[in-house]
């Protein structure tokens, strides 16, 4: 008897169910409102259809950040998305799936940039801890002035880290040195050495954060950020597009391009 043993099609996809520790980590921190975090988790995320099945963590060696929200591994427990742990004095990382670049829907690079470089950002961190000089960053020198400004970060060793505050403030100045404003840069939490904050930029123009020398062997730096009025093509993409599908969805409509909007709406 012949059996066909091609595998079937996915239809179904899934979003991948939070531990504790991965909850509390920066991996999956995309935005700076964890309700609105939480919500994007388990609502808003592009579900994702394969992962690598018949896996499990080694009890000790590895943390599951993240699992299948159903599915369970040989071990009967949740099947592992995401594990990360160490071997050694190295750090070690595994994940489950390929298609995270369906994150990108809807939201651009932000998210699906955030779930990488924390993971690698946890990878560095491997060696030469202590040895790492601090740093103030900001995702990308050039923004479009929109809701969701300029992000913030100060990364410190962990030598320092008993020394260092809950909050950080840090001054925004203009072109011409004039202090505009104070943001506050708030510890992560899971992740004591990473500060994060955010603003709105409701100004555009180039202008400087600056963060203050907020222990001993932290000195003060400053960083350039230039703030632009976003194209069309890039609000189209990142904020006109998901209110235009939440509002499909709530009018069992549906979303076209504008060059097929023509065609669509002929009588």
């Amino acid at each position: 008897m012949d059996v066909d043993e091609s595998p079937s099609a996915i239809t179904t996809g899934f979003r991948p169910l939070l531990t504790k520790e991965g909850a509390s980590s920066s991996i999956f921190r995309f935005f700076a409102d964890r309700a609105q975090n939480e919500k994007y988790m388990t609502e808003g995320m592009q579900p994702i259809f394969w992962y690598c099945k018949n896996v499990m963590a080694k009890p000790g060696v590895g943390e599951v950040y993240a699992t299948h929200p159903s599915d369970s591994g040989p071990d009967g427990r949740k099947a592992p998305l995401l594990v990360l742990g160490r071997y050694g004095a190295g750090r070690t990382l595994f994940s489950a799936i390929d298609d995270s670049w369906r994150w990108r829907f809807y939201t651009g690079e932000g998210v699906f940039d955030t779930y990488w470089v924390q993971q690698i950002r946890y990878l560095a961190r491997s060696k030469k801890l202590g040895q790492r000089p601090h740093h103030l960053h900001i995702p990308s020198s050039d923004l479009p002035a929109r809701r969701a400004g300029p992000r913030h970060a100060a990364d410190h060793g962990p030598q320092l880290i008993q020394q260092l505050p809950e909050q950080i403030r840090v001054e925004i100045t203009d072109a011409n040195g004039q202090i505009i404003r104070h943001e506050t840069l708030i510890r992560q939490e899971g992740q004591p050495e990473l500060y994060v904050g955010s603003f709105t930029a409701d100004q555009v123009g180039n202008f400087t954060v600056k963060l203050p020398s907020v222990a001993g062997q932290v000195e003060a730096q400053e960083l350039p950020v230039t703030v632009a009025v976003p194209s069309w093509n890039w609000l189209s993409r990142r904020s006109i597009g998901p209110f235009l599908t939440r509002l499909a969805s709530e009018t069992l409509g549906r979303v076209v391009d504008l060059d097929q909007a023509p065609r669509c709406f002929q009588p």
